[in-house]
């Protein structure tokens, strides 16, 4: 207190220590020595073991479900024959890359489903896209997604309805389209077009791609 530079100060700063003091509660057993060290010592190292074994028993039981869940993935989601909109979403969620995942996006199933047999039809403008390899591969993906053996007959012509391609591009479409009238609509931009005669730049406003 006498080292305060006043009284109101020192009292402050005395409360402020007895409320931050915790005494140390004394150690069961401190009256061993160092028995009882030895003692919390092992019990750490056997809860640790305890943890990790757990922790491994966890991780392994984690990694079976999903092991299980992905081996029967394919014969349980993809059923043959499907529909174009069905279709689309297939090969979204496939994301088969280049020249073959091109060539499986311009493609969709023949309306009449016939047994035994994955009938695709690929669209004339993606003709260029076609070898005997590539529909090869293709029949491996459906045999495996969908648990059928079936052989894949893949022709081309024009296309009834519309492919994952076609259904991309429009979407794509849409979403500038609504991108655009939100801007445009946006009172804050409303107010900078009137107040400095600003205007858009064409080109320049793209839909979120989130």
């Amino acid at each position: 207190m006498s080292l305060a530079p006043d009284p109101r100060s020192g009292l402050e700063m005395s409360l402020l220590r007895l409320l931050a003091f915790k005494p140390a509660l004394p150690a069961a057993g401190q009256g061993s020595g160092g028995n009882a060290d030895v003692a919390e010592a092992d019990t750490g190292k056997a809860e640790t073991a305890v943890t990790r074994r757990e922790v491994v028993a966890k991780t392994q039981t984690v990694n079976m479900s999903h092991e299980t869940a992905f081996s029967d993935e394919d014969n349980s989601t993809y059923t043959w024959p499907v529909d174009v909109v069905t279709w689309s979403c297939w090969v979204d969620e496939w994301n088969v890359g280049g020249l073959l995942g091109q060539l499986l996006a311009n493609t969709v199933p023949a309306s009449q489903y016939r047994d035994g047999c994955f009938e695709l039809i690929l669209s004339e403008q993606a003709e260029h896209l076609y070898n005997s390899n590539r529909e090869k591969e293709i029949e491996q993906i459906l045999q495996q997604k969908t648990g059928i053996k079936n052989s894949l007959e893949l022709r081309i012509g024009i296309t009834e309805s519309e492919t994952p391609a076609q259904r991309m591009l429009r979407m794509n479409d849409e979403a500038q389209l609504a991108a655009s009238a939100a801007i445009e609509s946006d009172p804050n931009i409303k107010a900078l077009q009137d107040t400095f005669n600003a205007k858009l730049k064409p080109g320049s406003v793209r839909p979120r791609t989130h």
